[in-house]
């Protein structure tokens, strides 16, 4: 008697442990069906052919699109989140894609690059402002001239000129608050096409959504007394330049949010499935 109560205890608990892990297991990655497109797709930053599913990641902050026809993949990013905008445009972001549902990366698009120099003051600038940023777009988008084209560990494979790139195309754009980036990549490989999924119709991709680690270092000390005086802080900011945390030794430091680093498997749409609202 004993023997079998204890037998079907540890059934019991070997059971729970199983379902755990399949629950924890499922939610890791969220499931994204892909949509065929209603008419040509353009890569412009624009809303006009994207009737598809979006997908909300990042405690919703961030919404994920795809659309898919025979020959590319579509993938558009969306966010209203002022510290994430500030994230993409100021340290640059990066969209990974592996075939098959897992998070092995095959290659990445960066993009934006980061700004530097003059599309880094103009960034500034709004941010200093009140977050007038739609106002400077088009200025800042004429600093995003080049992507690069980048492996599994993030080193560069190829930079290239956004105008004169065909088979691989990005575009962000700004309106009313929202920030829209959408991205071309091919399935296939074939000529003039060096960098594609290696996916159909049918099958399933992996989409990686990430922006840089965040480099924290200590404030000087000969600063850190002017900047606890001036208190400044932008209104298009990610925290960096502002408001923050109080540390060890009552130290002010910027507070910081959370990089943007998730995945989300997407089912790509087949022809004889039509197309999808």
């Amino acid at each position: 008697m004993n023997i079998t109560v204890s037998r079907l205890r540890s059934l019991t608990a070997g059971l729970f442990a199983l379902v755990v892990l399949a629950v924890s297991g499922c939610g890791s990655t969220k499931t994204l069906e892909s949509s065929w497109p209603e008419r040509p797709v353009v890569v412009d930053g624009h809303d006009e052919e994207w009737s598809a599913h979006r997908l909300p990641l990042k405690d919703k902050k961030v919404l994920l699109s795809a659309i898919n026809d025979d020959a590319n993949l579509y993938v558009r990013v969306e966010t209203r989140d002022r510290a994430l905008q500030a994230q993409m445009l100021g340290r640059g972001f990066t969209v990974w894609l592996a075939p098959g549902g897992d998070k092995s990366k095959k290659f990445g698009i960066r993009f934006p690059l980061g700004m530097a120099g003059r599309g880094a003051k103009l960034l500034q600038r709004a941010r200093r402002d009140g977050g007038d940023l739609e106002e400077r777009w088009p200025r800042i988008e004429a600093e995003m001239k080049a992507f690069e084209i980048v492996d599994s560990d993030g080193e560069p494979l190829e930079r290239r000129l956004r105008v004169s790139s065909e088979d691989i195309m990005v575009s962000m754009s700004y309106v009313d608050g929202l920030l829209v980036y959408e991205l071309k990549v091919p399935l296939a490989g074939g000529e003039g096409r060096a960098y594609a999924l290696g996916a159909t119709p049918g099958q399933t991709v992996a989409v990686g959504l990430e922006t840089p680690e965040i480099e924290r270092r200590e404030p000087r000390a000969d600063l850190d007394e002017g900047n606890r005086r001036r208190g400044r802080r932008g209104g298009f900011g990610d925290g960096l330049g502002g408001r923050g945390a109080r540390g060890q030794a009552g130290r002010l430091r910027p507070a910081t949010p959370d990089r943007l680093d998730v995945w989300a498997t997407v089912r790509l749409a087949s022809p004889d499935a039509g197309a999808a609202g």
